[in-house]
């Protein structure tokens, strides 16, 4: 019996919260992102392709800009759409205050927060149908 109780209801919450925490303290490090507004325009300098393995190309861009009167040429760490940025366009970035070769474009920052509140509640959705159903038996 505690066998199954092990298996069926401690580890899918100690997932679950696990699961939660990740996906807080990520929302909690892109709202400050986005609420200290570290901004700066930055130019698209080139834009590395990489084959994906999919049959697919992933891009990389590098981006040119300026922070306190030092310049940084920095690639993006995550792929993009080819689709809306060409090289030589001035873009929008986030950077970070500490350590300005670090990077986001605000699009993805807003859209990772969304997924980040879709994982804590299904996080939570799970632990209460464990619950659930574990009382129920």
């Amino acid at each position: 019996m505690e066998h199954i109780f092990l298996r069926s209801v401690i580890l899918p919450i100690v997932f679950c919260v696990s699961l939660m925490i990740y996906s807080a303290w990520n929302f909690i490090r892109r709202y400050h992102i986005l609420k200290n507004k570290l901004v700066v325009e930055a130019k698209l300098i080139r834009i590395r392709e990489k084959n994906s393995g999919e049959g697919g190309t992933e891009y990389y861009p590098t981006f040119s800009y300026i922070v306190d009167g030092i310049e940084y040429e920095t690639e993006y760490k995550y792929s993009i759409h080819s689709t809306g940025y060409t090289v030589g366009t001035s873009v929008t970035l986030y950077h970070h205050r500490k350590n300005p070769k670090k990077i986001e474009l605000p699009e993805r920052v807003k859209r990772r927060m969304y997924l980040d509140i879709y994982s804590f509640v299904v996080g939570v959705a799970i632990i209460i149908l464990v619950l659930y159903v574990w009382n129920r038996r």
